[in-house]
């Protein structure tokens, strides 16, 4: 039984007539009208619901310690390199609380530093970030793409980087895209919308890629590639080395890519298809000396391989085969010099080679301890492209803060450039792998961060982390809140389920479309492990997921709540039937499938979150975390779950769990939040664990 009480007094959601027809079947969908966010009657029920879910929450001492600790867990300097162009180093620093961080650029050989953009300048309340940045290859000009209160949506603008002035230049309807610069630096291409017609959670078509050169106003830029035929074809631009080709890499919602090309020479520009095949993914590399275009894809094999392409013979038959598939998940490939640095999965953990392009021949670069390698940024080195110029990346763990390690030539190991200090000691805990068996007999692998010399005797608390999908992989990474759950007494335990991408596209494609309950049947399983390995007891087991992450843990819980004594599903899909009419949702098709095809219809209303609620069976206390301003994922996602799930804990004849709705105001889906933020949301997630748990609380347990 949880410390919240046993009754609750819910904010009235009216039940509307609304229905739709599937395949003859009337499946009713009576808060429809909790996907309007912007109208009155939803913004009263949204602070109704927030009302309540703070009173359940307030004067609670886990809440105050929870806030105290968490606040200095966040204060630590943290750096995130962005660009490393002629010579100099731009990265991200925060010294802790800072509501958004500030971009500096540093000399390579440490002469002299300076800040060039402070994105706590954007807004007075720190809910305007900065969500990409992108330096001209003559180092001139800044652009960097502005996201207001987490929106996806980015409006691109021009610093120089001599006067630290911002040019005119604003360029709006942004998404999906990047910015890759013209080598004479005079403008680059980005990717953007027409204006937004129906909302902001319309469904998004047309993009269209666009070259802007600085100084002008955007209605003069030029569009260089659309497709009208194809509405939902989502571009990434890339620049080869020389200048020539404009690498236009296609994502159609599905696991596989395309790629094009546009000659900046040809007077026409006319696209070339160089892999237009459309089973396979690409991801772009960089171009060589000699003019060969490089990829990372699995077109040779399911874990992964680069192949150079000759772009005047792009035919299969000409392709070089430059990394063969290996037995572990290439999770990505950096061209740098003449070598390539590669990032391989061991069991969802990072492992480095470097190697040489002419002979093939590898080295192994050690890492400081188990966990995640990546955000690669090597120095621009076009007009030297023979050379290794500086490699900086991250590297963090569960229990290590992030830490930049620099590779400063092609003969130097992975140092230390940046290490963060943290009030936590890591030495405390450990992080172990061990494996559970799905119903189908797979081994499903999983680790688990745990204070050292812990008793397995089932009395600890558990939070049970799950993704599974769109081959996304789970590698180890640090969560500051996560020490707090850790300092509680609590385990920390991230699956690696099927739908992800720990070991390559068979591990994605075994649990897509029909396929897709192996990951809840996973999730299950790995539960289960836990309870039978006496990790915890069900009483004390959390199920915890963010977007995807927050399907995974709903349709498991709706299928197994004895497990669980408490979910949080965070920012979450969860009406299987309609989340492709919002947003980019029918991108996600490739995964789900479609109600609108009647065999998808059948396996997406097996597990559909929002229509598997039954009136009077007991679930777990459930926390629903989202944003109004989420337009990745539509915040009614949880608003018509909340309201179900609310109404069936209602009618139950016997005491239940409570059901909680917290909304962001001026956040979307995750990235871009302010610090403040994020540790107002942490606290009141941990609070209500603790709380669901029944946790007893004792000054000095936080530390």
């Amino acid at each position: 039984m949880t410390k919240f009480g046993s009754s609750l007094s819910y904010p009235p959601s009216p039940r509307g007539a609304d229905e739709e027809l599937f395949h003859g079947r009337r499946i009713g969908d009576p808060y429809r009208w909790l996907e309007d966010p912007d109208s009155p009657q939803v913004a009263l029920w949204i602070k109704a619901q927030n009302a309540l879910t703070d009173s359940l929450l307030s004067g609670n001492p886990w809440r105050q310690a929870l806030l105290a600790r968490l606040t200095q867990l966040q204060q630590f300097e943290r750096r995130t390199p962005a660009a490393c162009v002629q010579g100099t180093l731009y990265h991200w620093r925060n010294t802790g609380l800072q509501r958004q961080p500030v971009l500096w650029a540093e000399a390579l050989d440490g002469s002299a530093e300076r800040v060039v953009l402070d994105a706590n300048e954007l807004s007075a309340d720190g809910t305007v970030a900065v969500a990409d940045v992108a330096v001209s290859p003559d180092g001139r000009w800044l652009a960097y793409a502005v996201a207001d209160g987490g929106s996806d949506w980015r409006q691109w603008r021009v610093r120089d980087l001599c006067s630290l002035q911002d040019m005119p230049d604003r360029l709006d309807h942004a998404r999906f895209s990047g910015a890759a610069w013209l080598r004479d630096s005079s403008g680059f291409v980005y990717g953007r919308y027409g204006a937004p017609a129906r909302g902001r959670h319309a469904a998004l078509i047309d993009h269209e890629l666009h070259l802007h050169h600085v100084g002008n106003a955007q209605e003069t830029d030029t569009l260089l590639y659309k497709r009208a035929d194809q509405p939902r074809w989502v571009y990434s631009p890339h620049m080869s080395r020389c200048g020539r080709w404009l690498v236009v890499r296609i994502w159609d919602g599905s696991a596989n890519h395309r790629v094009h090309l546009v000659d900046l020479h040809a007077p026409d520009r006319k696209p070339l298809h160089l892999l237009d095949e459309g089973h396979a993914a690409y991801f772009w590399v960089g171009s060589t000396a000699g003019g060969e275009l490089l990829f990372h894809t699995d077109a040779l094999g399911g874990t992964g391989a680069v192949i150079a392409i000759d772009p005047q013979r792009p035919q299969r038959s000409h392709w070089r085969t430059v990394v063969a598939p290996g037995p572990q998940r290439l999770e990505s490939a950096v061209l740098n010099g003449a070598h390539l640095v590669l990032c391989t999965l061991h069991d969802g953990a990072s492992e480095l080679h470097r190697m040489q392009l002419d002979s093939g021949a590898r080295e192994p670069l050690p890492l400081p301890a188990l966990g995640t390698a990546s955000g690669f940024i090597v120095e621009d080195a076009t007009l030297q492209p023979a050379e290794a110029g500086a490699l900086h990346f991250n590297f963090m763990s569960f229990t290590v803060a992030p830490t930049v390690l620099r590779i400063q030539d092609e003969r130097s190991a992975a140092r230390p450039w940046f290490v963060a200090k943290l009030p936590f000691d890591g030495a405390d805990y450990e992080t172990v792998l061990e494996w559970a068996e799905s119903a189908d007999g797979t081994l499903v692998p999983m680790h688990i961060t745990r204070r050292r010399g812990l008793v397995l005797n089932g009395q600890s608390p558990c939070l049970l982390i799950g993704y599974g999908g769109f081959g996304i992989s789970q590698r180890p990474g640090f969560v500051a809140s996560r020490i707090a759950w850790l300092e509680m007494g609590g385990m920390l335990v991230q699956a690696m389920l099927r739908g992800g991408g720990e070991y390559g596209r068979a591990w994605h494609d075994a649990a897509r479309l029909e396929h897709k309950p192996r990951t809840f049947e996973d999730y299950i399983a790995v539960a289960e492990f836990l309870v039978r390995s006496r990790h915890t007891r069900p009483q004390l087991l959390v199920a915890h997921g963010g977007s995807n992450g927050g399907l995974t843990v709903a349709a498991s819980v709706l299928a197994r709540p004895d497990l669980f004594g408490a979910m949080v599903s965070a920012v979450p899909v969860l009406d299987m039937l309609r989340y492709q009419r919002f947003g980019i949702g029918a991108a996600w098709a490739s995964d789900y499938g479609l109600a609108d095809k009647a065999e998808q219809f059948t396996t997406l209303m097996q597990y559909s979150p929002l229509h598997n609620v039954q009136t009077g069976r007991r679930y777990p206390a459930t926390l629903l975390l989202t944003a109004e301003r989420d337009d990745r994922v539509h915040p009614a996602h949880a608003f018509k779950f909340a309201a179900t799930m609310q109404q069936a804990q209602a009618l139950a004849l016997e005491p239940t769990a409570p059901v909680l709705l917290r909304v962001e105001q001026r956040a979307g889906h995750g990235a871009g939040k302010s610090a403040r933020a994020d540790v107002h949301e942490k606290t009141d997630l941990y609070t209500f664990i603790a709380l669901a748990l029944g946790l007893p609380y004792q000054s000095g347990d936080l530390s």
